[in-house]
């Protein structure tokens, strides 16, 4: 029981009954970061791969910036209406089927539609709502601070090892890879 007071005190838990799932969500939002930047770098040249010049990667992210515009308010009601745990859940499995659909492009149009999904990938909003929740009001900024932390990390690491990985089992795998991270 000690690990887990220490570990709740570290995250900023209200008490220790609340440290496992804030540590929980630090996890999962280290992940998300990981596998959103292990696809980012390597998407330019899976669209390239697939036949798309500068304008047409540049209208993807076009749609991927407005898709994920509309998706705010969306993930912002379903946090306040149903709970940040259920909103979390729906954002990592749009994430998961964006990712998968991405990894099975064969041409432009499913690279696209690979987007759509993307309108629920909004996790760290879900989080934050999440740590806020369940933190203490005189730890709820070192709560928030910590949060960023565990996605800096996944930030980090995942161009880095979406590199390397993409020599490995290429451009789709790299994909596949995070989708089925996404499902862990």
């Amino acid at each position: 029981m000690k690990f887990w007071e220490s570990v709740g005190n570290f995250y900023g838990a209200k008490d220790a009954s609340y440290a496992w799932p804030i540590a929980l969500v630090h996890l999962n939002i280290t992940l998300y970061a990981l596998t959103f930047w292990l696809t980012r770098p390597v998407l330019p040249f899976l669209s390239t791969q697939l036949g798309a010049d500068s304008v047409v990667f540049g209208y993807l992210q076009t749609v991927f910036s407005f898709v994920q515009l509309l998706g705010a308010p969306i993930i912002g009601r379903l946090c306040d209406t149903q709970g940040a745990k259920i909103a979390l859940q729906m954002c990592q499995l749009a994430t998961g089927l964006s990712y998968i659909l991405l990894g099975s492009a064969w041409n432009i149009p499913v690279l696209f539609l690979s987007q759509l999904p993307t309108v629920l990938m909004q996790s760290m909003h879900c989080s934050q709502a999440f740590v806020t929740d369940f933190s203490s009001d005189e730890s709820r900024s070192n709560a928030l601070g910590r949060l960023s932390l565990s996605y800096a990390v996944g930030m980090a690491l995942g161009p880095m090892l979406g590199g390397l990985l993409s020599d490995v089992i290429g451009y789709h795998g790299v994909a596949w890879l995070a989708g089925a991270l996404m499902f862990v």
